[in-house]
């Protein structure tokens, strides 16, 4: 059986790309994805009523078309929490209704093309020279990224919305140097 590849990129990767987007909007949906482990269809077409601001929370509806409807709760980081409230501050056309869009298109009625975002995370590939730059690479990175730092297997199952840990355990890879460290903490 041939196992399908999957990418992420590294915390300093992630880093570099969001040090590079002056675009507040395009920074909260890079966020959006990178922080709360969102899918591009989840992240293009979220609106306001998905936000708990007080509780710093997102829940969502999985856009999966895999058996039945899910709403997972996400926790928003204090990084994301800043972004947005600065994007909000700074965008002018945004009505703040329950049911609008955070992201509407300026073309269109409804919201930004998820082709946007390919093309940005795709030019920003080039620019900076970091490989497989796409929305699910920011999901991948997620995933690896919270299983890096210790984020249980289950928690990181619940925020991406699986059903079964065999699936989050394809999104969640951990870095040969983090189990080089683990390795030495536990054999020193």
């Amino acid at each position: 059986m041939l196992v399908k590849q999957f990418h992420y990129i590294s915390k300093q990767e992630s880093n570099k790309i969001l040090d590079n987007l002056k675009n507040l909007k395009h920074k909260t949906i890079i966020l959006l994805m990178l922080d709360c482990g969102l899918r591009i269809s989840e992240t293009v077409t979220i609106k306001f009523k998905n936000f708990d601001f007080k509780k710093r929370t997102i829940t969502i509806k999985s856009l999966k078309k895999r058996g039945k409807t899910k709403l997972r709760t996400i926790p928003i980081s204090n990084r994301l929490y800043r972004v947005i409230g600065e994007y909000l501050n700074n965008e002018k056309n945004i009505k703040l209704n329950a049911n609008n869009y955070v992201f509407p298109s300026y073309t269109s009625k409804g919201h930004i093309d998820r082709k946007t975002i390919w093309r940005l995370l795709k030019s920003l590939g080039k620019k900076l020279n970091i490989q497989n730059v796409h929305p699910h690479a920011l999901r991948h990175s997620f995933a690896t990224h919270h299983l890096s730092a210790g984020t249980s297997l289950a928690e990181i199952k619940e925020m991406l919305g699986h059903s079964s840990y065999n699936t989050t355990l394809i999104y969640a890879e951990i870095p040969t140097e983090k189990l080089k460290e683990r390795v030495n903490q536990v054999t020193s």
